[in-house]
């Protein structure tokens, strides 16, 4: 996994940021663009400004999409660098994904870090409350089911020291990765922001 134009693959700490940054510049190009085309059409070119306004309307849908972007991006804060080397202390050879932003239809929940390990997904979300992370278990349960997992354990930790402890325990033990759990972590990739 590499960096390009520093954005950082889904799964690293700092993807939100840099996503986040990448949003910015992106609705910033796309929102521009459609404004030069209006002022194109109102200034500039004045024999052709209804060629111009059509394009700069039809330009507006992109832009749309890139503003939404941004606003789903800027909501989240991300993982705290000093989070990350605490669990990379703790983690050994267990593969752990950051900053990675589950949708629903009752909401988004952002999970700092989280690992796959013998057919369960532990999460780690700093705020949360019981009802809320029901309903994230719900929803994991449903998308890993829809896809074909079978007999997994969904664990969320609101408290980062539940959190190590639990993954300390498993990388002392050498518990290694199933293949299944591969899938699992890809699953995730695909499924959040």
């Amino acid at each position: 996994m590499r960096e390009i134009f520093g954005i950082l693959p889904k799964g690293r700490c700092g993807y939100l940021a840099s996503m986040r940054k990448a949003a910015i510049i992106r609705a910033a190009l796309f929102v521009g663009f459609s404004v030069l085309l209006v002022a194109m059409g109102r200034l500039v070119f004045r024999d052709m400004a209804t060629v111009f306004i059509i394009c700069a309307v039809i330009s507006a849908i992109p832009s749309a999409g890139a503003v939404v972007q941004l606003i789903m991006f800027l909501r989240f804060k991300g993982a705290d660098p000093s989070l990350f080397s605490q669990v990379e202390e703790k983690r050994g050879e267990i593969p752990v994904f950051y900053d990675l932003v589950f949708t629903t239809e009752k909401g988004s929940f952002e999970s700092k870090c989280l690992f796959a390990l013998n057919k369960s997904l532990s999460l780690y979300m700093e705020n949360g409350n019981r009802d809320m992370n029901d309903e994230f278990v719900r929803h994991l349960s449903y998308m890993a089911k829809k896809n074909g997992f079978k007999n997994w354990n969904f664990k969320i930790f609101n408290d980062l020291g539940l959190f190590l402890e639990r993954l300390n325990y498993l990388n002392k033990q050498g518990i290694k990765q199933l293949d299944t759990d591969r899938k699992m972590l890809e699953l995730v990739k695909e499924i959040t922001l």
